[in-house]
Parts: structure tokens; sequence; C-alpha cells
């Protein structure tokens, strides 16, 4: 996905939800009860043309990474799907400043939402509203998996009262779409059996 195609629809402080491909990515977006179209989620940056994203993101292979600021094509460059949400009420400029007190903190492998010296990615907006104002209150799921509650995705993206979606893409690309459809494996078969009959 192209940032010439986002970046017209972005503020400072926007909520950008993605969705990419993958085995966790897959399991994040089945904790979302209600809209399971997104896996991550991360705080818009808008210093005058340069446009960042500040996400927590986790890493076996690296236990220190967590919130970190990236460019905004980096962020979208593997999302399969794309929502930018805006939290009605708040100043999107005092969002944004308030998730960089947050840089370098380590991914909460734990989820604990009550222990903020390590933050997991939804964590990140809590903690970014909590200052801001109590009346934003992101709404929680009991994981049976890990014995915690959890703050979804769809906590952001299903919340009429104090969220508002502005734009949602999907990635325009037939063979995303089809890969994982066992028709997809259907056709690919039957064409290289039709290639062998042909030569035979």
């Amino acid at each position: 996905m192209h940032p010439s195609i986002v970046v017209p629809y972005l503020q400072d402080g926007d909520v950008i939800l993605r969705m990419t491909d993958g085995f966790w990515s897959a399991l994040f977006s089945r904790y979302s009860p209600t809209d399971q179209r997104f896996s991550h989620l991360g705080i818009v940056r808008v210093l005058d043309d340069d446009i960042s994203v500040v996400h927590s993101i986790g890493s076996f292979a690296n236990r220190n990474r967590g919130v970190e600021e990236v460019p905004l094509r980096y962020f979208i460059a593997v999302a399969r799907s794309l929502g930018i949400f805006r939290v009605r009420g708040a100043e999107g400029a005092a969002i944004s400043s308030a998730v960089m007190r947050y840089i370098g903190r380590p991914f909460d492998f734990d989820f604990d939402l009550d222990d903020d010296s390590t933050i997991y990615c939804t964590q990140l907006l809590y903690v970014a509203l909590r200052p801001i104002s109590l009346e934003h209150i992101l709404s929680t799921v009991y994981v049976e998996q890990i014995g915690r509650h959890v703050i979804p995705l769809d906590a952001i993206s299903n919340s009429p009262v104090y969220i508002e979606e502005v734009a949602f893409f999907v990635r325009q690309n037939r063979y995303d779409a089809e890969r994982n459809n066992l028709a997809w494996y259907r056709r690919i078969l039957l064409s290289i059996l039709s290639h062998i009959r042909i030569r035979l």
C-alpha cells in the first residue's frame, strides 16, 4: 500500500490500525469479538511534511523491542488492510505527544494493563488517553489462553461513542486475496495438470 493513498486522510494523533499476513496477525485479530479486520495499532505523528507512526511491537528474537517510532511507509508496507480512526473530544497533538513518553519501553508479553513499564500495542493508546480524558475508556475482553483481560482492536474500530472511522483500505492484490483459499490451490493444480496433459 502506497503512502500517497493514505496521507490525505491523516491528522496528527490519529489511530492507525492494520492487518498483516501471518500467524500472529490472525491470532490477535481473533481476540476482537465484533470486528476482526485488524491485528495491530499505531499512533500517527505529523510534523510539517514528516509523517511517522508510534507503535509497540514484540519480537521473541529481541525482547527489548517495544515502543518505537517508524516512518509511515514502513508501517503500512506490510498492511493487508488499513483503517484510520480519530478520537472524538481529544486533541490529536496531545495524543501524539503523550505516546512519545513511552518510546523505548519494551513490549509487554504478559499483557498486563496495570503495569506501564512494558507496553503492548493497544495499551499504548490506553496510556496515551489516560491523562487526557478518563471518559475515553477502552473496553477489554478476557483471553483464556493468557488468563488476562486485554484491550482488543475492536475496542477502537467498533467504538461509535468515542472513536470515529475516517477511512478503510484493502490491498488490491488478487494473489493476497486468494492465496489462502482452497479454490486458488485447485486452480493452480488444474493448470499444472493441463500443461502436463498437453505435453503428453
